[in-house]
């Protein structure tokens, strides 16, 4: 290990770069056609936004993949291989995108990391928002369906009715997540029933990688107290096909987070499916 230095990434820097993400994440970013396609693409627009840090004798041991908006700088991915690991890498790469941001008159930078919060915090970077994860697991306990309510399949003749119960923000974002999960997952598509009413709608999709996790993609109840039954619906179908685990981020209207510990719900650590720390550093 020799000395390294920081500088502009370069397109040809790529085969070292998905190696290294290969080796350093955790999470999915590690996956060769996730970070190859990603670096690509954030190097056609922002390149001057990406570095490497370069030793004299093993090449490129780190990236930073970073981009811009009309205020503030974005950290995508950064990464340091594990054999440069506390030796002071990952501070130079922050170092590089805040002097570039600093030089083009913008005050914030800013990221979102699953497993970094600490690395974050010691260069400067403050928490200002938590999106929480949880996930149950459906293995070795008991499921049942929602007493409150009846569970019917989702399809599209029933889209019509629910125009009537969302205003048109909603209902347009409630469209897209039927349609995101339409040809992949139809069946987790589902409609909550009292007295043969329509109550709410819940929407769950497979993890593109753990098919043994869904992920509610939507849920809206017509009164918060519908929320709970709508959600162990989805709970409920899930447990019938064997699968392993039921994923929410909150908040959810009419659920606490209180709520869903008591009942077994435990904070989720997969690499696809994880608490968000949103990280903020103001510079001077």
């Amino acid at each position: 290990m020799g000395r390294f230095h920081v500088r502009t990434a370069r397109p040809e820097d790529v085969v070292s770069i998905v190696r290294v993400a290969n080796q350093a994440f955790l999470e999915t970013a590690r996956l060769t056609g996730l970070i190859g396609r990603g670096f690509a693409q954030t190097m056609a627009d922002y390149g001057e936004w990406c570095f490497v840090a370069e030793d004299e004798d093993d090449g490129i041991i780190g990236f930073l993949v970073g981009a811009h908006s009309e205020d503030k700088a974005t950290i995508k991915w950064i990464a340091v291989h594990p054999d440069y690991w506390d030796r002071g890498v990952g501070g130079q790469l922050l170092k590089a995108i805040e002097d570039k941001a600093r030089r083009e008159g913008l005050k914030i930078v800013e990221t979102g990391t699953p497993f970094a919060r600490g690395f974050y915090e010691r260069y400067g970077f403050r928490c200002v928002e938590v999106q929480k994860a949880l996930i149950l697991e459906l293995v070795g306990r008991r499921v049942t369906p929602p007493e409150e309510i009846q569970m019917k399949p989702l399809i599209l003749d029933d889209l019509g009715k629910l125009a009537r119960f969302m205003e048109r923000g909603e209902y347009l974002r409630f469209l897209t997540s039927y349609f995101n999960s339409f040809t992949d997952d139809p069946e987790k598509a589902l409609l909550g029933l009292d007295r043969d009413e329509a109550v709410g709608v819940v929407i769950g999709r497979t993890d593109n990688i753990y098919k043994d996790l869904v992920k509610v993609e939507y849920i809206h109840p017509v009164e918060p107290s519908y929320a709970l039954s709508l959600l162990y619906g989805l709970v409920h179908l899930c447990s019938t096909e064997g699968l392993r685990w039921v994923g929410v981020r909150l908040p959810i209207q009419g659920i606490s987070e209180e709520a869903l510990t008591r009942m077994g719900w435990r904070e989720a650590k997969l690499p696809t499916f994880w608490t968000r720390y949103r990280m903020r550093k103001e510079l001077r």
